[in-house]
């Protein structure tokens, strides 16, 4: 599935719609969790969580 980044104003946002995508609202709030956590790969091959970088 793809969306579009720049629709949303920050990480929260973008956090909800993905739980609400995937029907998890609830289960991505807490960082300290165990359990599910949004994470991405930067251009460099890295894999970062959602949140680590500045927004912009």
């Amino acid at each position: 599935r793809s969306i579009d980044i720049g629709s949303f104003s920050g990480y929260g946002e973008l956090n909800q719609a993905l739980a609400h995508m995937f029907g998890m609202e609830g289960q991505l709030e807490d960082r300290q969790s165990i359990g599910w956590k949004c994470i991405y790969q930067d251009d460099e091959g890295d894999f970062l969580l959602l949140g680590d970088g500045p927004w912009e």
